[in-house]
């Protein structure tokens, strides 16, 4: 059975490291998707230690949603579900104010 799931909160451009775990004889696979789409360990994220880490170097807000990890193992498929929110950092604005005297 997969042990870890639920929630997880980042700031924007900081690490995230996500872990799907099983004990499993012959070793399982995985399998990883984001809002319903596959993920590859490439670009800005890394699929390490044979699929069991999900791993992110700098997250953004559009690395927020949904992931599933799907393991398959001879006894068939078992999944976990997880949340991913970045928090953004607070931006301030270059306009000039007006004040009137």
């Amino acid at each position: 059975m997969v042990d870890t799931a639920g929630r997880y909160n980042g700031a924007q451009h900081s690490t995230v490291t996500i872990a799907c775990l099983i004990s499993a004889f012959p070793a399982p696979t995985y399998k990883w998707e984001f809002d319903g789409n596959i993920l590859t360990g490439l670009g800005d994220r890394k699929i390490e230690f044979g699929g069991r880490l999900l791993m992110y170097d700098l997250i953004d807000e559009d690395q927020t949603g949904s992931y599933t990890c799907t393991v398959t193992t001879e006894d068939g498929d078992r999944f976990a579900s997880f949340q991913l929110q970045v928090a953004t950092r607070p931006s301030f604005s270059t306009a000039a104010a007006i004040f009137q005297v």
